[in-house]
């Protein structure tokens, strides 16, 4: 039986640490990690959409994504590979899986993920999930399988570096895109570009879409316009905001990569002189690009990583100054190129907030100079609007219309016959300031329409003009013993008591978050156990909060995300999913305080690394609390996260193992040699 089993073992053992493994063992990883982050392809849609009341789509508009889609699909591709392979390798019984404790966080997330999308009341949504983001439980499973499969298989030092060149090569390509928006030569606004980006499909009013290109840049004109200005960095991610937020996944591992080929002795001859300058020249781009992205969360992650790089390598300092130094001046370098960007951010933030507006001895403030929309609801047969603080209710009773205030007192209206017939105005100076209203009836419906004058609460300009009138039509139908409120793209809905938590007089705290944080965390309590799916948070969002909207910013505006990765989370799948998740990022916090933070000394690359991973999961968790997590930015920091557990394995650091009483493998080809 030995000898029959030896050419198999043989055999086994060959394919191992052959090449054509290693290729098959990189593939998925590749295409995770370092190909879909690249992707930039329209993709041409539909879906139900129709039934919510803040979009103009229908379930038949014709949605273009250039960013999310193809990027999703990439991602479930490359986990659908490393199932093969893995099933390839059971099937030969070449291996065991580790047992890592962490397995039972990541199977509990997976679980509580798809339970969250069988029995979400959108489920298709739950599963591909929202327009532009598509980061359901289609890529939240991917993002585990993936990572699994980079534990599993990143089992040596040369396939850690093989998952780096990949890596590298993504980043130098991203990086490069970067500088050139930043200097305004946006690739994707150049006829190529564009044709690159899109299929050639035919247009219904004849022609394709690549001759339609083409005039468009005979006019000296673009026919895809994004919503980024020129010089804005946005690289391949959708939205200026990634990009500080996944570079800190890889902004370490540049610069301690850096460190370890200027010190190590094993590169001789030219790789003494081409591995710390690739390291340095990607770590360059990437702050560039950082930098040009102009995101305060984004800067403070790199004060972040700064500060976690000196206490962890506080013992190799000395060793390694020539080096430092020159990390030190390429960065000052680049601040001084970027600081037309990242200067105004620290100071807007930090040096330049609005004090309190002085108040003259025995002076009282009027309350109405500032315009605000405190509340509007809607219920039978009246609707109730508080603006800067004043109340008032209009009412349909037996056919007769009038507005009462708080007290149930009525005011009355004064025609305004400039306007037009059915125009009025307030005669009591609380509403008249702000407020005009008129009435029509169409369609054996009733309607009362209250214009609030914005433009009374802007401040004179310098030179002594006054901007421009602004105004917003808040518009009620009565109809059936009901008033629904007309959306702003035309729809209906009745409007309910919005809850809010904390941030009262902050809403524009962190370009918004504030607001949007104040109306998100009060949905936890419908999330305790599985959330309302995965990428559902745009339709349970209170986006009838059309008062709060309009206060903080504009009532036109749709909230889709809550900028805070661990809110999406919760939100999406409920809070005990976050507590796994949490889990799994404890799971390598321990592994790396027992294997690579501990840097015995013996320069090891996988110390090096290992380290680099550990700041850089910190960093981008961190930050996350500030962003939101895409399939633009996931896959690379799953990545950094298995290559972090990876390298801890192979510095022996996993005690904590585990077994399944009823999982039965194979046993692996060189058991059966020894046999």
């Amino acid at each position: 039986m030995a000898k029959n089993s030896k050419p198999q073992a043989t055999e086994l053992e060959q394919y191992n640490s052959s090449r054509m493994h290693l290729l098959l063992n990189l593939l998925p990883i590749a295409l995770f990690s370092a190909v879909s982050i690249l992707i930039v392809r329209a993709h041409y849609y539909t879906g139900p959409y129709g039934q919510f009341f803040w979009t103009e789509k229908t379930d038949s508009t014709v949605l273009t994504d250039f960013f999310s889609y193809n990027k999703m699909m990439c991602i479930a591709i490359a986990a659908i590979l490393a199932v093969l392979v893995i099933l390839f390798r059971i099937a030969l019984g070449m291996r065991r899986p580790k047992m890592h404790r962490v397995y039972l966080f990541m199977g509990a997330y997976l679980l509580l993920v798809l339970l969250s999308c069988l029995f979400s009341d959108y489920r298709y949504f739950a599963w591909w999930g929202f327009k532009e983001r598509f980061e359901g439980t289609v890529a939240l499973m991917s993002y585990m399988v993936v990572l699994f499969y980079i534990i599993e298989s990143v089992d040596s030092e040369k396939a850690v570096k093989s998952v780096l060149w990949a890596l590298a090569a993504s980043m130098a390509v991203l990086g490069i895109l970067g500088l050139f928006q930043g200097i305004g030569l946006d690739f994707f606004r150049t006829t190529a570009g564009q044709k690159m980006i899109s299929p050639n499909a035919n247009l219904v009013s004849g022609g394709t879409v690549w001759d339609a290109i083409e005039q468009a840049a005979e006019k000296g004109e673009l026919y895809y316009q994004f919503t980024f200005a020129l010089g804005d960095v946005y690289q391949t991610v959708f939205n200026i905001n990634y990009v500080p937020f996944y570079l800190q996944n890889v902004l370490p591992i540049f610069a301690v990569g850096f460190i370890w080929f200027w010190t190590d002795s094993g590169y001789k001859g030219a790789k003494k002189i081409l591995m710390p300058l690739l390291a340095i020249v990607l770590y360059a781009l990437s702050l560039f690009s950082l930098f040009k992205a102009r995101s305060a969360s984004g800067y403070f992650g790199l004060a972040l990583m700064l500060f976690l790089a000196v206490v962890i390598f506080r013992k190799q300092l000395k060793k390694s100054i020539k080096p430092l130094i020159i990390l030190i001046l390429v960065t000052a370098l680049v601040m001084g190129i970027c600081s037309d960007s990242w200067w105004p951010e620290i100071r807007s933030k930090i040096f330049e907030r609005q004090p309190a507006t002085p108040v003259e001895p025995g002076a009282e403030p009027d309350p109405l100079d500032i315009l605000t929309v405190d509340e509007v609801l809607t219920g039978d047969n009246w609707f109730k609007m508080t603006i800067s603080g004043q109340t008032l209710f209009g009412r349909l009773e037996n056919g007769d219309f009038k507005f009462e205030d708080e007290n149930g007192n009525g005011l009355a209206l004064v025609p305004d016959n400039a306007a037009g017939e059915g125009h009025y105005n307030f005669e009591e100076p609380r509403y008249a300031k702000y407020t005009e209203v008129y009435f029509a009836v169409q369609d054996e419906s009733f309607y009362a329409v209250v214009r609030t004058n914005d433009h009374a609460s802007q401040t004179v300009r310098e030179d002594g003009t006054v901007p421009e009138d602004k105004f917003t039509m808040w518009s009620f139908r009565f109809a059936d013993d009901k008033v629904y409120f007309q959306t702003p793209v035309g729809k209906e809905t009745p409007i309910g008591k919005v809850d809010t938590f904390g941030f009262e007089g902050r809403y524009r705290l962190g370009s918004g978050r504030g607001y949007i944080w104040s109306r998100s965390l009060p949905m936890l309590k419908q999330n305790l156990l599985l959330g309302n799916g995965p990428d559902t948070y745009c339709i349970y969002f209170p986006q009838h909060d059309y008062a709060g909207k309009y206060t903080w910013q504009t009532f036109l505006t749709v909230t889709d995300k809550p900028h805070c990765m661990y809110l999406d989370i919760a939100l999406g799948s409920g809070v005990p999913s976050l507590i796994c998740w949490f889990g799994i990022i404890a799971s390598f916090i321990v592994l790396s305080l027992r294997g690579c933070l501990k840097l015995r000394g013996k320069n090891s690359f996988l110390e090096y690394l290992g380290s680099a991973c550990f700041i850089a999961v910190l960093c981008f968790m961190i930050v996350g609390l500030f962003n939101d997590s895409s399939v633009s930015t996931m896959p690379l920091f799953y990545t950094v996260l298995g290559l972090g557990f990876a390298c801890n394995f192979l510095l022996g650091a996993s005690e904590e193992r585990f077994r399944f009483s009823e999982l039965k493998l194979k046993k692996p080809a060189k058991a059966a040699r020894k046999a």
